[in-house]
């Protein structure tokens, strides 16, 4: 059996996904927030603010490198709870940074990280970001 899965991204310069970002705990409702899909980021990062307004305060007291274009930068991480990608994908209990980003229109970035585990690849030419099917095999 083949699974196969994609959401139509609108035709711009830059791919986004509208998401679902889960809080700390149960009493927060959880936060529609908009991502920028980028295949050259490593890691996924999402805005201080938005983390905190869902009650993560359980960020990393020492900072942690990572390689970007710019060069070497320190980012706290802090583990999500489930992260909901364009109503289809969605990823539990994973680290991420924590960005210093002040955007109004987008809340971070998705990166290979998570983009990885889902299998997702995106098509410019058509302006689709999907995983690529795969077959399930009972053994």
């Amino acid at each position: 059996m083949d699974l196969f899965l994609s959401w139509q991204v609108k035709p711009r310069k830059t791919m986004t996904v509208k998401s679902y970002l889960c809080s700390a705990n149960e009493k927060i409702t959880p936060r529609r927030i908009t991502l920028l899909v980028d295949t050259g980021a490593g890691r996924t990062a999402i805005s201080r603010n938005i983390l905190e307004s869902l009650g993560y305060t359980e960020m990393t007291k020492d900072p942690k490198p990572s390689r970007t274009a710019t060069g070497l930068v320190h980012f706290d991480m802090v583990k999500i709870a489930k992260l909901e990608l364009g109503g289809e994908f969605a990823v539990a209990n994973v680290d991420v940074h924590v960005l210093e980003w002040t955007d109004s229109n987008l809340q971070g970035v998705i990166g290979m990280d998570i983009l990885s585990k889902l299998h997702i690849h995106s098509d410019t030419v058509n302006f689709v970001i999907q995983n690529k099917p795969f077959e399930l095999r009972i053994s």
